[in-house]
C-alpha cells in the first residue's frame, strides 16, 4: 500500500523587506523551516538560507498557501506560486529557480537535521553564536 502524502505549498516572508520564499513540504512548515535553518547555519549560499542565517527565524512569517495529495500537482503548484509571486526575481523573493524539483531527505540527513533545535525555540543569541562560528573574517 502506497503512503499518502499531503504536500503543503508554503510562503516564508521576511518581515523586514517583504521578500518571500515559496517551497513545498510533506512534514509541516515548522519542520521544513527547521531544515532550512540547518542548511542556513551550515553555510548554504542559497539566498533564502543566507537571509535566515543573517536574520534568524524570528524575522520570517510562514503560511501554507496551497496543498494537494498529488506529487505532480505539488510540483505544478510550487511553479505556479513562484511565477505568480515572482519569487525567483531577487527584487521580490529568494527562490533561485522556477521550482518543481521536489526532493525527499535520506535517513542520514534527517538524523543531522534532528540535532537542530525546534522551530520557534531558537533564540536570537543561540543563532548568532552558531553563525559566528561559521564565518571567518
Amino acid at each position: 500500500m502506497e503512503e499518502i502524502r499531503n504536500f503543503d505549498i508554503y510562503k516564508a516572508t521576511n518581515k523586514l523587506n517583504n521578500k518571500y520564499y515559496i517551497g513545498v513540504t510533506t512534514q509541516g512548515v515548522g519542520a521544513r523551516m527547521k531544515k532550512h535553518l540547518y542548511k542556513a547555519l551550515s553555510g548554504s549560499q542559497y539566498n533564502f538560507h543566507k537571509a535566515l542565517a543573517e536574520l534568524g527565524l524570528e524575522q520570517f512569517t510562514v503560511e501554507v498557501i496551497d496543498s494537494t495529495d498529488d506529487l505532480e500537482k505539488a510540483k505544478e503548484l510550487e511553479r505556479f506560486w513562484i511565477e505568480k509571486l515572482h519569487s525567483n526575481n531577487s527584487e521580490y523573493g529568494y527562490n533561485s529557480d522556477c521550482g518543481g524539483d521536489i526532493m525527499f531527505h535520506t535517513d542520514e540527513s534527517k538524523a543531522k537535521i534532528s540535532a537542530v533545535p525546534k522551530f520557534g525555540s531558537v533564540s536570537r543569541e543561540y543563532s548568532r553564536s552558531i553563525r559566528a562560528g561559521l564565518h571567518t573574517h
